[in-house]
């Protein structure tokens, strides 16, 4: 398609605040609370790894949120027009405001 002013921008959507977490306490009671390192160069910050029983690592993490995204497909290179808008639910993981 050449003319992309005919295609409907996409609409990204997070309705229901209750599936959004942000912020220190709701991140930890969504991911749990990670082990801190008590030795070594990453003393008071979180041990890396998927072994951690006490939580998922989570400082670079500041929203966790679960929306919906609308778009409108191009089926085929031969299409010369979008067909009907699609929505498709969507998660989203954004670092904290201050390391954005």
């Amino acid at each position: 398609m050449d003319d992309r002013t005919a295609v409907p921008a996409p609409v990204l959507a997070f309705p229901d605040p209750a599936i959004i977490f942000s912020g220190q306490t709701a991140l930890d009671r969504l991911l749990g609370v990670a082990t801190r390192a008590t030795d070594g160069p990453r003393v008071g910050l979180e041990r890396w790894g998927s072994d951690n029983a006490t939580g998922i690592a989570h400082d670079h993490v500041g929203v966790i949120g679960t929306g919906t995204i609308t778009i409108a497909p191009l089926s085929a290179a031969t299409t010369s027009a979008p067909t009907a808008p699609r929505t498709r639910r969507s998660s989203s993981i954004r670092p904290p405001a201050s390391r954005a």
